[in-house]
């Protein structure tokens, strides 16, 4: 657009404007690396758990098979899933990045994606792990509003910090303690 409409174009404007992008796309790459890195650490934690409990039976880097019939999905949408033949027991939805800017967005992404699964799998557990730094009033609010979409949710500091929050947050998904 600079250029289409600059009628006499500026190279040291050009050279500014395409400085100022590059950092832009450069800083919300940075952002998304440093999200995905939470989702590869709750994946790692529940790989660990499940091989230390030997429940384990045949594993792949996008699967785990488990002694019960049960498997873990990796995968989007949602991040990882719980799954017993054709019936999807749980979905966990893993939104850590770090733009306080972009936290609702991101939040309303993550709604909206356990939304349209609870419409798919009604009885389903849907667990949102959110960076701390980013949860704000409004945001609290949004989550506490979206609870029938939400069956729970966890800050990723607490999961990574706190063993009691690890382990509730692994047996919510694997559902754990729970009767049908």
């Amino acid at each position: 657009t600079l250029v289409e409409q600059e009628v006499n174009l500026n190279l040291r404007e050009l050279d500014l404007w395409r400085g100022m992008t590059a950092g832009s796309q450069a800083q919300g790459s940075w952002q998304n690396a440093k999200g995905l890195q939470y989702e590869v650490i709750v994946r790692q934690i529940l790989i660990s758990y499940v091989q230390e409990s030997g429940i384990v039976v045949n594993q792949s880097s996008q699967r785990l098979d488990l002694r019960d019939g049960r498997s873990i999905l990796f995968g989007s949408d949602p991040d990882i899933r719980l799954v017993q033949g054709q019936r999807v027991l749980s979905a966990v939805e893993i939104k850590g990045g770090i733009d306080p800017a972009g936290a609702h967005e991101r939040l309303g992404a993550a709604i909206k994606t356990l939304l349209n699964f609870k419409e798919k799998h009604p009885d389903s557990v849907r667990i949102l792990l959110l960076r701390r730094e980013t949860l704000t009033k409004g945001l609290l609010e949004r989550i506490q509003q979206s609870k029938n979409e939400i069956t729970q949710w966890f800050a990723l500091e607490d999961i990574l910090n706190n063993e009691q929050v690890q382990s509730d947050f692994i047996r919510a998904f694997l559902w754990e303690g729970r009767t049908e």
